[in-house]
């Protein structure tokens, strides 16, 4: 057994305290804003969270080797990309090497969903290891959009519109405020404080609130309807 798996099965062990630690772990990176300009301490929260993601996702499914492997060489090319983004000698490299790091990140976040989504529709109960995945699910499209709004702001400067105190020139700074716009967008809260400004982003921002409300439509509704089954079944 390599060390790898060694890892992913004592995660799978503890699984419903892996998702829940993983929640309470997204939930600390969404208070840490503070500390975005602390830019080394807040890089570390971060690239500790996708791994901690990955570990967490991966201890859930049945992946092959292989694709495990895939998953593992996505999290450590983010790595160096953003060890690359705070190294970087100017901001025209540093922005390249952002994006580089953006869009390893999303593949990552995208694939925990999947993988994520695939166990507990596999599941034959409604368990507190399955509601605790679901939760992470929707926090993970929230982190997985937030990259993609990211990217295309740094592509793009007229894609969004901000208030005139934020600093939109700060990869720190954007990285928060688009993760704020894109839960308030998954909940379609719509505060309207930060407005997407181009039709890409526009079409991205209302895609998010689709999947949003088909998460609760959808997911929620047959997570209770097989937690009523089993109540009135025994599980049958």
């Amino acid at each position: 057994m390599t060390p790898g798996n060694r890892i992913l099965d004592n995660f799978a062990r503890f699984r419903p305290a892996g998702f829940a630690q993983l929640n309470v772990f997204l939930g600390i990176i969404l208070l840490a804003t503070p500390l975005r300009q602390e830019r080394w301490l807040f890089s570390a929260l971060l690239q500790l969270m996708y791994l901690n993601a990955l570990l967490v996702s991966l201890s859930a499914s049945d992946t092959q080797q292989r694709l495990r492997s895939a998953f593992l060489g996505v999290w450590t090319a983010g790595f160096v990309a953003n060890l690359g983004a705070t190294l970087a000698s100017s901001v025209e490299s540093a922005r390249w090497w952002n994006i580089a790091t953006l869009g390893f990140v999303f593949v990552l976040l995208s694939g925990c969903t999947v993988v994520v989504l695939a166990y507990i529709f596999r599941s034959q109960r409604v368990t507190l290891d399955v509601i605790l995945a679901a939760v992470t699910v929707y926090l993970l499209i929230a982190f997985s959009f937030a990259t993609i709004y990211n990217v295309a702001f740094q592509f793009n400067f007229q894609s969004f519109r901000f208030p005139e105190w934020i600093e939109a020139g700060s990869a720190e700074v954007l990285l928060t405020e688009m993760l704020y716009f894109s839960l308030v967008t998954l909940a379609t809260l719509g505060y309207g404080d930060i407005l997407p400004s181009s039709p890409f982003t526009q079409m991205l921002a209302v895609l998010e609130a689709v999947i949003g409300q088909f998460f609760m439509a959808v997911l929620v509704a047959w997570l209770v309807g097989m937690f009523i089954y089993d109540n009135f079944t025994g599980g049958r």
